[in-house]
C-alpha cells in the first residue's frame, strides 16, 4: 500500500482502546523522496481525563442541536444565539488544544521541524550522493545524464513530475496533505483546528487507510507523478435551494457566475427559487451524471434524498466529488419544517452519514459542513470554494482551507473597520 500512496503526505490514526483506558496515536509520513517515517505514542486516560474528553463531545453535540433547532424568529435572538455558540465553541477549542497537548507536542517536531534539522539532512544527502554515483554503472550514468532534446515535449518522468509540483505554502516538513483516521467515538471533535496542523494546506478525513487507497485507485492516482484524473469540467451539476432572502444572490451565482469560473465548463442544475423542488429521479440524475455535484440548502440533504434511496444505488460511482453545504442556522420560518420536527435528526451523525453513504456508493471526495452557520455566510463560502477549485485549479481540500482563511480574514477586517 505504501508504494501507491502520494508523497509529501502524512496519515494520522487516533484510536481508543476497547476499555477506553488509553488513546493511541500513530503517524506515517512519506516525504518528497518517498522516505517513510513512523511515530507512535499513547495517552493514558484517567477517569478525570475520560470524563473531560466525553464532556467535550457531548457539549459540541448540544451546541450543534441548539444552533439548528432553536426556534429563532427575530434577528436579535439569532445574533445572541450565534454569539453564545461562538463563545462555547472557542472554549471547546481551547479545551481540545490543552487536552491533546501531550500528543501534539510530540507531533510538532515531525510536522514543523526546525530549519536547522532540515539543513543537516540536506547536507548529509549531498555528501552521500557522490559515493552513490561512483557505485553506479558509468554507461547508465551517461544515458541518464543526457538532457532532453531542445523543443521536445515532456522531458521524461522528471519533467512530468515538475508539472504537478504543488505551489501551496508548506510546513518545514514538506507535508502537503494530512489524512485523519479517527476513532468513531471522537470523529465529531474538530481536530483540524489544532494548532500543530495550522501550516498544512490540505487536511481531510477518511474511515480507514484501505478506503483511502480505494479512493485514490478510482481517481487513477499515479504515485510517481503525484497526480490523478481530477474533475471533468463538462460534467458539473448542482441543486441550489436558497432561502427567500438569498434568492437573487443564488440566481446570480447559478446562472451567471458559475459558468465563468473556468473556461469551457458546463453546469447542469436546478435552482428551486425559479424552477421546482427536484424529484427523486432528478436527484439521481444530477449526482450520477456529474463529475462534481454541488448542493446548497438550509435543509439537510438526507431529508431531501433519504438514505434508503442512496444506499441502493451504485450509479453514483461516476461522481468524483460532492460539495454539500446544508443544515444552516437562520430564522426557523425559512427552514423546511421537517428539519425542525423530524425525530431522525441527529446533528452529530448527519455529516458522517452523508460521507459514509456516498463513499459506499463510490464517490471519492465529500465536503460537508459540521457546524450550522448563517445561509449568507455559507453561500459566500460555497462560492469561494468553487472558485478555488475551478478558477485557481486547487485541490478541493486546499480550496476548502483557503476559502475559510479568506473568509475569516475578510470578517476580521470588517470588524476592525466597523465603527
Amino acid at each position: 500500500m505504501k508504494e501507491n500512496l502520494p508523497h509529501s503526505a502524512a496519515y494520522l490514526i487516533l484510536q481508543l482502546s476497547d476499555d477506553e483506558q488509553f488513546l493511541y496515536c500513530g503517524v506515517m509520513c512519506i516525504n518528497k523522496e518517498r522516505k517513510i517515517s513512523y511515530f507512535v505514542t499513547k495517552l493514558n486516560l484517567s477517569s478525570a481525563n475520560r470524563e473531560t474528553l466525553f464532556k467535550m463531545i457531548t457539549t459540541l453535540a448540544q451546541n450543534k442541536l441548539t444552533m439548528q433547532k432553536a426556534p429563532i424568529t427575530i434577528e436579535e435572538d439569532l445574533i445572541n444565539l450565534e454569539r453564545d455558540s461562538n463563545e462555547e465553541i472557542n472554549k471547546l477549542l481551547e479545551q481540545l488544544e490543552a487536552f491533546f497537548e501531550p500528543i501534539t507536542s510530540q507531533l510538532d517536531p515531525i510536522i514543523n521541524p526546525p530549519s536547522e534539522a532540515l539543513d543537516e539532512e540536506a547536507e548529509a544527502a549531498a555528501q552521500a550522493a557522490p559515493a552513490k554515483a561512483a557505485k553506479q554503472d558509468p554507461k547508465k550514468d551517461d544515458k541518464k545524464g543526457k538532457a532532453p532534446a531542445k523543443g521536445a515535449k515532456g522531458g521524461g518522468a522528471e519533467a512530468q513530475l515538475a508539472a504537478y509540483e504543488s505551489n501551496l505554502p508548506l510546513p518545514t516538513s514538506g507535508i502537503e496533505s494530512l489524512i485523519l483516521i479517527l476513532d468513531h467515538k471522537l470523529e465529531s471533535l474538530p481536530f483540524e483546528s489544532l494548532g500543530v496542523f495550522s501550516s498544512i494546506p490540505v487536511i481531510s478525513r477518511d474511515f480507514n487507510l484501505h478506503m483511502h487507497m480505494q479512493r485514490l485507485k478510482a481517481l487513477g492516482h499515479q504515485a510517481e507523478l503525484h497526480n490523478n484524473r481530477g474533475i471533468a469540467k463538462d460534467q458539473l451539476s448542482y441543486i441550489i435551494d436558497p432561502p427567500k432572502s438569498l434568492e437573487e444572490e443564488a440566481k446570480t451565482l447559478a446562472e451567471a457566475e458559475m459558468a465563468k469560473m473556468t473556461p469551457g465548463c458546463t453546469w447542469s442544475g436546478i435552482l428551486t427559487s425559479t424552477e421546482h423542488s427536484p424529484s427523486v429521479g432528478e436527484w439521481q440524475e444530477k449526482i450520477s451524471k456529474s463529475s462534481l455535484f454541488a448542493y446548497y440548502s438550509m435543509t439537510c440533504l438526507l431529508h431531501k434524498f433519504p438514505p434508503s434511496l442512496i444506499a441502493d444505488l451504485s450509479i453514483f460511482s461516476k461522481c468524483r466529488a460532492m460539495i454539500i453545504f446544508d443544515r444552516m442556522n437562520s430564522y426557523k420560518t425559512l427552514v423546511d419544517r421537517n428539519v425542525v420536527t423530524s425525530r431522525h435528526f441527529v446533528p452529530s451523525e448527519q455529516p458522517m452519514q452523508e460521507a459514509a453513504l456516498f463513499s459506499l456508493c463510490g464517490v471519492q471526495t465529500i465536503i460537508t459542513n459540521h457546524w450550522s452557520t448563517k445561509p449568507e455566510n455559507n453561500l459566500e463560502l460555497f462560492e469561494k470554494l468553487l472558485r478555488g477549485c475551478l478558477t485557481d485549479g486547487l485541490y478541493l481540500g486546499a480550496s476548502l482551507k483557503r476559502s475559510w482563511e479568506q473568509y475569516f480574514q475578510e470578517t476580521e477586517n470588517l470588524e476592525e473597520t466597523d465603527p
